[in-house]
């Protein structure tokens, strides 16, 4: 009598899936070309943000603008490595409030009706005053 049937089937298994490995990894294992496009991309505008964090608030506000109005120029926006490298960041007392304005580039999707996706530099300027909701405006660089 076999007190543990299940370390044969075990067994088995293993085998079977050790010798299915070494053909999946030389059948392929590499990730789709696009996917890893965005990846690269994803992961150099963390890096880079990581660097320059006074401009994660920028980002987080032009993103929450273009998907929540109507009136935005963009429908998406997506951030290059010379994003962080140039965006510049000023800070001032106003009326006894501290205005930190923010000017950063990015590409933006243009909002229109159309099969192509057509990508342009954009210009966003952030305005934070304490105690306010953030103040966003997008502009096409030409």
């Amino acid at each position: 009598m076999n007190r543990f049937p299940y370390v044969a089937s075990l067994g088995i298994f293993l085998s079977t899936l050790l010798s299915i490995y070494p053909q999946a990894s030389v059948a392929g294992g590499r990730v789709p070309t696009t996917y890893n496009q965005r990846y690269q991309a994803l992961f150099a505008e963390q890096e880079l943000f990581r660097k320059r964090p006074e401009l994660l608030g920028c980002v987080d506000a032009s993103r929450d603008y273009v998907q929540g109005s109507n009136a935005a120029i963009f429908n998406k926006l997506r951030f290059q490595p010379s994003s962080a490298q140039m965006g510049f960041v000023a800070e001032d007392l106003v009326g006894g409030k501290v205005t930190r304005t923010v000017r950063i580039q990015a590409e933006g999707r243009v909002r229109a009706y159309s099969f192509l996706e057509n990508w342009e530099t954009a210009e966003i300027n952030c305005t934070f005053v304490s105690g306010e909701s953030a103040r966003v405006h997008l502009s096409v660089i030409e």
